[in-house]
C-alpha cells in the first residue's frame, strides 16, 4: 500500500540537519523517526512500525498550483490572507509513504500524516491532499482539525475496498 501527498512550497532546500525535521515529526505523533537526506531526497524511516515515507524536492511548474485548483481539480482551504501573503512557490515536494499490504491502515495514514506535518511545519506551504481533493492553505491543514483527524479521512481511503477507490 502506498499514499502520497504533495507539497507546494517556497522553501528551496531541506533543513539544515535530518535532526530538526525527525524532531518535528516526533513532536506530532508515536514514532521514533531516522532521517537521511541525500541531495534532494529525503527518507523517513520508523524501526518499530517498519514504515517509510520518501520525499523528494522537485522543480515547481508554474502551473501546477492553477491546475490543481481548477474544476473538477481541488477545493481550495485557504483565507484570503493566505492567498494574499503567499510566497511564490519554489518546490514541489512529493511525499509518498509505503507499507506492507497487512499493515494496519491507521498507523499508515498516522505516519503518513506526521511526516507530511513535519515537513510542512518546517518548509512552508500548499498542501495537496489527494484523499479530500483538497488545497490546504498556510495555516488552514493544522488549524481547522488535529492530525489525527487528517489521518482518519487518510485511513479510511486505505481500507476502502478497490471499486470504490482505495488501493489496488
Amino acid at each position: 500500500m502506498e499514499l502520497e501527498y504533495c507539497l507546494l512550497t517556497p522553501g528551496e532546500h531541506w533543513p539544515d540537519d535530518a535532526a530538526s525535521l525527525a524532531a518535528a515529526i516526533r513532536s506530532q505523533g508515536p514514532f521514533q523517526p531516522v532521517v537521511e537526506m541525500a541531495g534532494p531526497d529525503l527518507r523517513v524511516h520508523d524501526a518499530v512500525t517498519g514504515l517509510t515515507s520518501h520525499a523528494r524536492l522537485a522543480p515547481y511548474p508554474a502551473q501546477t498550483y492553477e491546475a490543481l485548483i481548477q474544476p473538477p481539480g481541488y477545493a481550495p482551504r485557504m483565507t484570503e490572507r493566505d492567498r494574499d501573503t503567499a510566497l511564490p512557490f519554489q518546490r514541489t515536494v512529493e511525499i509518498r509513504t509505503s507499507a506492507a499490504p497487512d499493515s494496519d491502515p491507521t498507523t499508515v495514514a498516522l505516519f503518513h500524516a506526521t511526516v507530511t506535518d513535519g515537513l510542512w511545519w518546517l518548509l512552508g506551504g500548499f498542501l495537496a491532499d489527494p484523499y479530500r481533493r483538497t488545497v490546504w492553505g498556510w495555516r488552514r491543514w493544522r488549524g481547522d482539525q488535529p492530525l489525527a483527524a487528517h489521518a482518519a479521512e487518510t485511513a479510511a481511503h486505505l481500507a476502502a475496498p478497490v471499486a470504490e477507490g482505495g488501493p489496488a
